[in-house]
């Protein structure tokens, strides 16, 4: 005689009932626990690829920001080249609309020669006498 023979028929059923409801119970829950993890990596593969691509847009702003301040640099740079070559010319000492006669334009010449070491290879003139009468 086996000890199952020992066990009513109603509480047999209730036995099969139990483990079923229990093996039941087991697959739900090992289930559910694989889909959560399956959840939780998506959303980090999610994360991750935000974070990467954040990462990527944070580098190309950095690459703009240091293009521009190259740029800004050499601008500047280009600047300062200009201002120094060509404002600091000297100035004229002529005047465009200044109507000089012979005379004073070759003493003007002489005296910028001899003030500069060099020689105009013409005799020194002195400046004419005032034509106006009484100017003394």
């Amino acid at each position: 005689m086996s000890l199952l023979a020992l066990i009513p028929w109603p509480y047999r059923w209730l036995l099969l009932a139990g483990l079923c409801c229990a093996l039941f119970g087991t697959g739900y829950i090992k289930g559910r626990a694989a889909e959560q993890r399956e959840h939780v990596a998506e959303q980090l593969a999610a994360m991750q690829a935000e974070a990467a691509r954040l990462a990527r847009d944070q580098r190309r702003a950095n690459d703009a920001a240091a293009k521009a301040a190259a740029d800004t640099a050499t601008a500047a740079r280009t600047i300062a080249t200009v201002r120094t070559r060509y404002v600091q010319l000297p100035p004229s000492t002529v005047a465009a609309d200044c109507r000089l006669s012979d005379d004073r334009l070759r003493l003007l010449r002489a005296a910028i020669a001899a003030a500069n070491g060099g020689d105009t290879s013409q005799p020194a003139a002195a400046l004419p006498a005032s034509t106006r009468a009484g100017s003394r």
